[in-house]
């Protein structure tokens, strides 16, 4: 697959698709914190806590949302990418996908390098409020993608 092509079929689609899926992420986890059952949203958590490791805490604080933003498209990129490896149903693709990521960062990489706590030490409500956010994130993305892929004429 030349350059042009991988744009046209999976950056711009993934991108889009991501960019697309973290605004409802984000407005799911907005209702989390609404009701009281998120405290501080994970993603200004973990950039703060960046921040603090690298010794740029006050850039970090204000770089949350963006990371939040830059991180969700780049994972739709990795989605587009995979996505041929996941069932037909774009649906069920992206909600074996977010729940997938969750699973990768929440259980794994986060609590490794020390930016975020597991889930057994973080509160049960902030957990299902992740897990539910990142079913939401893949099932907007599993559509947002595939419909941009198969129906938007890019380039």
């Amino acid at each position: 697959m030349d350059m042009p092509e991988l744009w046209k079929k999976h950056i711009l689609p993934g991108a889009l698709g991501g960019l697309v899926a973290t605004a409802f992420m984000s407005a799911f986890m907005g209702l989390g914190k609404l009701f009281g059952w998120m405290g501080t949203p994970p993603p200004k958590q973990i950039t703060q806590n960046a921040g603090r490791k690298t010794d740029s805490e006050p850039v970090m604080r204000a770089a949350w949302l963006p990371a939040h933003v830059g991180y969700g498209v780049a994972a739709g990129v990795a989605y587009s990418l995979v996505r041929r490896f996941l069932p037909p149903n774009r649906e069920a693709a992206g909600l074996m996908f977010g729940e997938a990521f969750w699973a990768l960062n929440y259980l794994g990489a986060l609590p490794l390098v020390g930016l975020y706590p597991a889930p057994d030490d973080d509160s049960k409500e902030r957990t299902i409020i992740m897990i539910g956010a990142h079913a939401v994130y893949g099932v907007a993305l599993g559509r947002t993608e595939g419909f941009i892929r198969e129906t938007v004429e890019i380039g």
